[in-house]
């Protein structure tokens, strides 16, 4: 079987120990020695524990040019990270007393130069700050610090940013944590708002920090980050001014997939901007300086008309709020735009916060004339009529919402 393998390949016979002795390449290969090893080498092995993963990380920021060595260890704890008590190890681990803490060394490696270790130290942290103990940790030890730099900071990229948006948000999860980043001195609420309200910044970070900055708001009122950040709320409605996609008639063209994908992306931006306008309107300070942003009610409107049921709650929610602050200075000339929507609507919340909107801006005498000449009483007796038997089961406050709105839009002062 070889001779008839040599015969048809026509190749020259080798013996079977030509390579025995390195030849014919032997003496061309240059091998490494293995036996030197430098002396800031760390060998890093699963069986370290915890503990040690966090000597190894001390001992891999001092030697700052070994990158290897610190994207390991910080790989290693970020899969070591997987249960409470593994944090919990992390979080209450003390160092010797001539080296440096570890949770602070994590955090200064936030500001890296290499970009994957800022990556992994950011996930290392996003893990560390999912429970209550590794939360007080950071916050002790600079690392909360740190990750907010991430965010005001200039010299990261989109996806860092994002990846510090995403630690802000765990941390913010509880009401303890949101109230300590909307106090911090750092700031970092006016860092997310001048992010989100940028027209440069990609709309997928936009998004992030419009969702963290919704994440404060369940810590404290929105009069606090007011205190430092008095253009929070025309910034908000700013997001709001979507321009639709049209035909190009100079040049005959469509909108190409970059443009739907990066309109789509600027739709999700408004959204979220909904759902921290809904959480502002709370406080009195934030309605009143909503209701100075020009062009406010004719930003909020058209999303009444959206497909998703809770960006329409969002919005007739903040529309309710603002009328009930002030309803001239709302400047209400949408009533087609309210005849359409409670005609249409079926949502049992959306009907109730318009329906209060209503019974607000019946106050103006002008409003309150015109919504009398389109008989807009009607209109509301007819929700009434659909949602009778829901009273009949108990469920009577919509339809003793619209009851009120009648009976304002019947008032005369």
């Amino acid at each position: 079987m070889l001779s008839h393998w040599k015969k048809c390949t026509k190749q020259k016979y080798v013996r079977p120990d030509a390579f025995r002795n390195n030849e014919p390449f032997g003496g061309k290969e240059i091998k490494p020695d293995v036996t030197k090893k430098p002396e800031t080498r760390i060998d890093v092995c699963f069986d370290r524990g915890m503990e040690g993963l966090c000597d190894d990380l001390i001992s891999a920021r001092r030697a700052t040019s070994d990158t290897i060595n610190l994207v390991k260890v910080l790989r290693l704890l970020e899969d070591r990270m997987c249960s409470v008590k593994e944090i919990a190890r992390l979080s209450t681990y003390t160092p010797p007393p001539e080296h440096m803490h570890h949770l602070h060394v994590l955090g200064k490696m936030c500001n890296h130069d290499d970009e994957r270790i800022r990556e992994l130290a950011l996930r290392v942290i996003q893990k560390l700050a999912s429970t209550r103990v590794g939360r007080v940790s950071m916050k002790n030890h600079g690392t909360l610090k740190e990750t907010e730099h991430v965010i005001t900071g200039r010299r990261h990229p989109a996806p860092i940013k994002l990846e510090a948006c995403s630690a802000l948000r765990i941390y913010a999860s509880t009401r303890e944590g949101a109230r300590a980043l909307i106090e911090s001195k750092e700031q970092s609420a006016k860092a997310l708002l001048t992010l989100a309200s940028s027209e440069n910044t990609p709309p997928k970070l936009r998004e992030s920090c419009l969702y963290v900055l919704a994440q404060y708001l369940e810590g404290g009122p929105a009069d606090m980050i007011l205190a430092y950040t008095p253009k929070l709320m025309s910034g908000l409605i700013g997001c709001l001014n979507v321009e639709e996609l049209e035909f190009d008639e100079e040049f005959q063209t469509e909108p190409d997939e970059e443009d739907l994908i990066h309109h789509e992306g600027l739709v999700r931006v408004a959204h979220a901007s909904l759902s921290v306008l809904k959480r502002a309107c709370l406080s009195e300070m934030a309605r009143q300086s909503a209701l100075q942003t020009k062009r406010a009610t004719s930003l909020l409107v058209p999303y009444l008309q959206s497909e998703s049921v809770d960006v329409r709650r969002d919005v007739s929610s903040v529309l309710m709020s603002l009328s009930g602050e002030s309803a001239a200075k709302l400047e209400w000339t949408f009533t087609a735009n309210l005849i359409r929507v409670f005609s249409d609507e079926k949502d049992r919340i959306v009907l109730e916060n318009l329906a209060r909107l209503v019974s607000n801006i019946c106050v103006v005498e002008r409003i309150r004339v015109k919504l009398r000449e389109v008989k807009f009483s009607e209109v509301l007796s007819d929700v009434v009529k659909v949602f009778h038997d829901d009273r009949e089961c108990g469920d009577g406050l919509i339809g003793e919402v619209c009851e009120d709105a009648i009976r304002a839009l019947a008032w005369d002062p």
